[in-house]
């Protein structure tokens, strides 16, 4: 087993947190597995915040640019090293993944779309729920929500929701958590019209993720609380009744953590896995931004469905059936290749 692990990701404003979280809680996991002894390494552009957060944790960052074969080659050389290689992005290029795959002694790719070559890529990992995997040529392919990322605080929220004789969803909303991401002011501030026009009294908390300063947003007839990111999202998930994201990572760990949850998606790609999790009721669908926002009508009508109780215990019951609470801990030990099941 290796002790050595550098993730290449980025957190940076055009990317967002996604790809920084989950190798993160991929970190975290193997760290835990091997009794804090592992050396972990964050490589990529990462945002203040995300810094401050990796110091925290003991953890050491190397900044370059993904998609620079010399960036890389000044920060790790042309030597082979002993450790593991941990890439998730969407925009590295093929040459760099060659480069880090020649560089390191195992090399495992976190995916989502099967656009890259893996050729020498020693295991790819692929969590989204019920993907075509088909197609992929790899080596080693481990696919599904047996692999999804949760952090330990999730698992243990899980844990306790299960323990409950009667798993079911509250008769009244009266706390939303709204993580819209990199979606438009316009319509942030036209989710919390749609809201007011359903529901009073409820309060809306907004995070306000990789943003200086959140967007100014105003309810007339809900109570708006808008908080700084916080990495461990577990006590917001526990607190709320339902989560309303912008269509990535948060809609699977709203759903580990029993949360009902809808997804305003940011893009298609985002839409088209959505439109799978919705069809298992692992999430609700509104679609694509430009779908909402001049459709004022259409989205009081979807918010109204996602709000019935039907659609947030059919929900619940669909994620205790389909996550798995060992999910994490089984990822951890494959991208070590310690997994023998």
């Amino acid at each position: 087993m290796q002790n050595s692990i550098t993730f290449f990701c980025d957190a940076s404003y055009e990317m967002g947190l996604g790809h920084y979280s989950r190798c993160k809680n991929f970190a975290l996991a193997i760290d835990a597995h091997k009794n804090g002894t592992a050396t972990i390494c964050f490589a990529g552009e990462f945002r203040k915040l995300v810094k401050d957060e990796l110091k925290a944790l003991n953890w050491s960052y190397i900044d370059c640019d993904l998609n620079s074969i010399a960036s890389l080659k000044n920060q790790f050389g042309a030597v082979s090293i002993e450790g593991i290689a941990v890439i998730d992005s969407y925009i590295i290029s093929n040459d760099a993944i060659q480069y880090i795959a020649k560089t390191f002694k195992r090399s495992v790719f976190i995916d989502d779309f099967n656009r890259h070559d893996f050729s020498l890529i020693d295991a790819v990992i692929n969590f989204r729920f019920n993907y075509d995997t088909s197609s992929y040529n790899v080596k080693n392919g481990l696919f599904g929500l047996d692999y999804f990322p949760a952090l330990a605080e999730m698992v243990a929220l899980r844990e306790n929701t299960l323990k409950q004789k009667n798993i079911t969803a509250t008769k009244d909303i009266s706390s939303i958590l709204l993580y819209l991401g990199a979606l438009s002011p316009a319509i942030k501030q036209q989710t919390i019209n749609v809201i007011d026009e359903l529901l009073n009294n409820v309060t809306i908390t907004v995070l306000s993720g990789l943003d200086d300063m959140p967007d100014h947003l105003t309810s007339s007839s809900n109570i708006i609380t808008v908080k700084p990111l916080t990495f461990s999202l577990s006590k917001s998930f526990e607190d709320v009744d339902v989560v309303i994201c912008s269509g990535g990572l948060i809609k699977y760990e709203a759903g580990f953590c029993l949360t009902p949850n809808a997804s305003i998606n940011q893009t298609q790609d985002q839409h088209d896995d959505t439109v799978v999790l919705a069809v298992a009721d692992l999430t609700f669908d509104f679609g694509v931004e430009k779908d909402l926002i001049n459709n004022n009508s259409k989205f009081l009508e979807k918010m109204r469905q996602f709000f019935s109780i039907e659609t947030r215990q059919k929900q619940m019951m669909a994620m205790k059936s389909l996550y798995d609470i060992g999910s994490t801990h089984k990822a951890a030990l494959a991208i070590l290749n310690d997994y023998n099941g």
